[in-house]
């Protein structure tokens, strides 16, 4: 017989709905800034430089994590 697993609340990372809005600003805001260093890095420059592609893996990684936050506190239409 398999043990079961409790499946978390995705919800209750971020508890309050202030504290998911500054969350998801702080995300898109980063993400925005660190996209559009890159873009700049790869036209003027002949590479990018490493900490910005480790930044850019670690915002792509981070962003289904993100998603999950959202979708668990999205309201369904009844």
């Amino acid at each position: 017989m398999a043990a079961t697993t409790p499946v978390p609340d995705i919800g209750a990372i971020i508890p309050t709905v202030r504290g998911r809005k500054i969350a998801y600003a702080l995300f898109a805001l980063v993400s925005f800034l660190v996209g559009n260093a890159a873009v700049f890095c790869a036209i003027t420059m002949d590479s990018v430089p490493v900490w910005l592609v480790g930044l850019t893996a670690v915002i792509s990684n981070s962003a289904p994590a993100f998603a999950g936050v959202a979708i668990a506190n999205a309201k369904t239409p009844e």
